[in-house]
């Protein structure tokens, strides 16, 4: 059974379900209207803060690109 979370965007109230999924595109199939550009986490324009919970990362190794390289 997959984990599911449920997502509250502050100060609107408004929730959202995800699972394994990246946070943005959690967001954009519930419909919710995220500004984005690059889709790899170098612009930041869909950084988000958590201020309740914990969240994951994937661990990256030394020979791993970070999402935001070309």
């Amino acid at each position: 059974m997959q984990n599911r979370h449920v997502i509250e965007l502050s100060p609107s109230g408004k929730t959202f379900d995800a699972s394994q999924e990246l946070l943005l595109d959690a967001m954009l199939a519930s419909g919710l209207p995220v500004p984005f550009s690059c889709r790899r986490g170098a612009c930041g324009s869909c950084k988000v803060k958590v201020v309740a919970g914990q969240y994951r990362h994937k661990q990256r190794t030394a020979d791993m690109p970070a999402p935001c390289y070309p």
